[in-house]
């Protein structure tokens, strides 16, 4: 799961059956198989101006929320 300020979206890679499956644990992580198709969608998601995403795009703070509280 990725998300951005205005966009929530998830890949999710893999089968229904228990038949289906990887060679290897590393070809089945996020990181080598989902990473990089969530990463061309959001290419084209981008590229396209009528969908109105930006990569300027900033999260809304709320007013109260405090950046001087630190964990002690």
């Amino acid at each position: 799961m990725c998300f951005t300020p205005k966009l929530v979206s998830g890949v999710w890679v893999g089968g229904e059956e228990r038949s289906i499956h990887f060679d290897s644990m590393a070809q089945g992580q996020g990181a080598a198989m989902a990473l990089p198709i969530w990463a061309i969608y959001m290419k084209k998601v981008l590229a396209n101006p009528a969908l109105g995403y930006k990569t300027t795009d900033n999260f809304d703070v709320p007013v109260e929320f405090n950046s001087e509280v630190g964990c002690d």
